[in-house]
């Protein structure tokens, strides 16, 4: 949608911090990693929401070799629901 991607529209925005957290990360590319980790914005999977979409997985060697700092987390623990 964005020229360059959304990761990088939101560099450009402002948006990027280390005040933010993104979940999923299924599509990113390594360049929008190598901002995320710039920023100083964290990640981690969500493992409930993903394997229920069966979109995919996110790169955790590639996040954590681009020096993004990852947590974990689960919708369905995050809502005291079981998986």
């Amino acid at each position: 949608m964005w020229p360059g991607g959304t990761v990088a529209e939101m560099a450009r925005a402002g948006v990027l911090s280390e005040r933010l957290s993104v979940a999923h990360g299924v599509w990113l590319a390594p360049d929008e990693a190598d901002l995320l980790a710039r920023h100083g914005v964290d990640g981690g999977p969500q493992s409930g929401q993903q394997s229920d979409a069966r979109s995919g997985r996110l790169s955790l060697p590639m996040m954590l070799e681009r020096g993004v700092p990852l947590g974990a987390g689960d919708r369905f623990v995050e809502l005291g629901r079981p998986p």
